[in-house]
């Protein structure tokens, strides 16, 4: 198992994409113990609807975080 794992929107397509099984949710967490998406990744899982749902239940059990980047500009 690894420590820390990003996972992309392709990712989640082909493992979540059997309405009949679940394997990204019985899957991905058996894979790292932390697991990262970053918003625009996720906001690219729209369709098939099982790996949303899957997606979704993962966040919300708190096994997948999505994570953003904010980019602060400085005066120089």
């Amino acid at each position: 198992m690894l420590d820390k794992i990003i996972i992309d929107a392709d990712f989640c397509l082909k493992l979540g994409g059997s309405e009949k099984y679940r394997f990204l949710f019985e899957v991905l967490p058996l894979i790292a113990d932390e697991i990262y998406m970053h918003r625009h990744a996720f906001e690219e899982v729209r369709y098939p609807a099982s790996a949303t749902k899957q997606l979704s239940d993962l966040i919300s059990i708190g096994k997948v975080r999505i994570v953003d980047q904010s980019i602060r500009q400085s005066n120089l």
